[in-house]
């Protein structure tokens, strides 16, 4: 797949953590980060 597809299914993980109260928006943007860049992503989501 994709890096993108996969990334756009990891932000829409981390929107549930944050929203379930399982992680903070700090700590999700800092992973959906590290994702994109270990990734290769260049596609960008706002958490």
């Amino acid at each position: 797949m994709s890096p993108n597809v996969n990334y756009c299914g990891i932000v829409l993980l981390l929107r549930q953590l944050v929203a379930s109260g399982c992680c903070t928006k700090k700590d999700a943007i800092k992973i959906a980060d590290r994702i994109a860049k270990k990734t290769g992503a260049d596609i960008i989501f706002s958490l």
